[in-house]
């Protein structure tokens, strides 16, 4: 059977100095989700260590993969310059330090086979989870997967969304499916997030 979701949808990210990105590095994060979509779209805004090197030779191991480089002027801007180089009709909206596992991408791709031609975007739940699974923190994270439709854009420097999402992508779904998310502790993680903050205010 045609495997439409890998026809149609592709993984983009933003990403910066990501060869040990927690999750298992760049290279973990790349080949954990290449095999369900048609091409990875990657911005890399301004990494100092080699990760643009290591993607550069993914592209040359024909790995379907396109990297662009771009400045950095927050997260909002970083994302709108990665979803203008997407090709296909949905994009899955992923970071370096993010992954979907096997279970829960196989139903994805189920629940996006049956909706896809009546659902804009696809939520998702998200977990927070420390080294050793020391604590596992569940939140939402919306939407990560949605329909490519004319006039998409992000805004917001630090805490980015999509402009005019509820005119653009009106017909939104919960999709049951995780989202984990590794970080060093959830005190680093919001301690960074503090920094940020401070930087663009």
């Amino acid at each position: 059977m045609e495997d439409s979701f890998k026809n149609i949808v592709s993984m983009g990210a933003i990403l910066r100095n990501s060869c040990s990105a927690r999750g298992g590095g760049i290279a973990n994060f790349v080949g954990h989700i290449l095999p369900y979509v048609r091409e990875a779209v990657i911005v890399d805004t301004g990494s100092t260590d080699k990760t643009y090197q290591l993607l550069e030779s993914m592209v040359r191991e024909g790995k379907k993969l396109r990297i662009t480089g771009a400045r950095f002027d927050g997260f909002g801007q970083a994302r709108t310059i990665m979803l203008k180089r997407i090709r296909t009709p949905w994009v899955l909206m992923l970071d370096d330090d993010e992954r979907i596992s096997y279970s829960e991408m196989k139903k994805l791709k189920s629940i996006f086979e049956q909706n896809k031609n009546k659902v804009d975007a696809f939520n998702f739940d998200y977990n927070t989870i420390e080294p050793d699974n020391q604590r596992i923190i569940p939140n939402q994270s919306n939407p990560r997967l949605f329909r490519m439709v004319p006039g998409l854009e992000f805004v917001g420097q630090i805490y980015e969304h999509i402009k005019n999402q509820a005119a653009l992508l009106p017909r939104e779904m919960e999709s049951g499916v995780a989202i984990n998310h590794y970080v060093p502790s959830i005190e680093d993680y919001l301690a960074k997030h503090r920094a940020l903050r401070q930087r663009y205010q």
